[in-house]
């Protein structure tokens, strides 16, 4: 540790560090459990009732907690819409492309423009600037996402509407962390969560009986399926992805979903059984590169420490 560096600047970066690997191990099991569910129910269906289990949990444990509830009107409003962006556009538009056979690695390499996407609206929205380095590492860890998806868009058959609905997905992923980044601020994680989720479930209801989907078929993996994405994804996944928007800069925190990717390609191959193959291993490597070059950025130490 350097002796111009503090140990509070010390301990936010370890626990960004940690906090961002633990983030993306399980944020990149999102597209493969999605996709075991969607085998038993429609994809609004499922993530209603993913969202109701995850807002009596949260509300529970933020009680329990005794976690400070926001009282102005205001920033439940910007609660809410971040919440909206980020839990209802974002899986409604992608589950609905999966759901449509749009191949996921199609929606993978479009969810891949996040990080580009962020780094170009940061500046104007949030004042952040993106050094040469950065932006290097950006495409670099793209030009990794698309080698690894590349072979399985071959052939791919896709409809103008399933593409719209990965577009609208990344937009809503970009603007929500941007949005909660710059309007949410020093709120408590543990409450601002079940907002947020009350707000995107109130959202996803009525689109449940618009789009008249199948009823749910009751299995042992779909149970599964709803407790991980739940518990694991709604509940810690989300919550530490809220820390580290709070807690480091917008490229340095969307450039994370670059791994995503990479690494649902390799829980693919030991759970799903698809082939990994030389190409998807040349791909991680250099997504890797371009994630090491992005996120070494130092964080800023204006950003404000909030602990769990």
């Amino acid at each position: 540790m350097s002796s111009s560096q503090s140990p509070a600047d010390a301990s936010i970066k370890k626990q960004h560090l940690f906090f961002s690997i633990l983030f993306v191990l399980l944020w990149s099991t999102g597209f493969i459990v999605a996709k075991i569910g969607l085998r038993y129910a429609g994809p609004f269906t499922f993530i209603l009732i993913r969202m109701g289990i995850a807002i009596v949990i949260m509300g529970i444990f933020a009680l329990v907690m005794k976690a400070r509830w926001p009282r102005q009107l205001k920033t439940i409003w910007h609660l809410a819409v971040a919440g909206v962006l980020t839990h209802a556009v974002y899986l409604g538009a992608s589950w609905s492309a999966v759901a449509q056979e749009v191949p996921v690695g199609i929606v993978a390499i479009i969810a891949g423009l996040q990080p580009l996407v962020t780094s170009v609206l940061a500046g104007p929205m949030l004042g952040e600037k993106t050094t040469q380095r950065q932006w290097i590492g950006l495409l670099v860890g793209f030009l990794g996402i698309f080698i690894i998806v590349e072979p399985r868009l071959q052939a791919a058959i896709v409809s103008f509407q399933g593409i719209a609905l990965a577009v609208f997905a990344l937009l809503g992923i970009t603007l929500g962390t941007l949005y909660q980044k710059r309007f949410c601020r020093n709120i408590d994680l543990r409450s601002g969560q079940v907002i947020q989720l009350v707000a995107a479930s109130l959202v996803i209801w009525p689109w449940v009986y618009w789009m008249q989907e199948r009823p749910v078929e009751w299995s042992g993996e779909f149970v599964f399926s709803l407790f991980w994405m739940s518990v694991v994804l709604s509940g810690i996944a989300i919550t530490l992805l809220t820390w580290l928007i709070y807690n480091a800069p917008a490229a340095s925190v969307a450039v994370l979903f670059y791994v995503t990717p990479p690494l649902a390609t390799v829980y693919a191959y030991i759970i799903l059984g698809e082939n990994l193959g030389w190409l998807g291993i040349v791909g991680m490597a250099i997504t890797i590169s371009g994630l090491t070059l992005t996120i070494t950025k130092k964080v800023p130490k204006k950003h404000h420490h909030q602990p769990l």
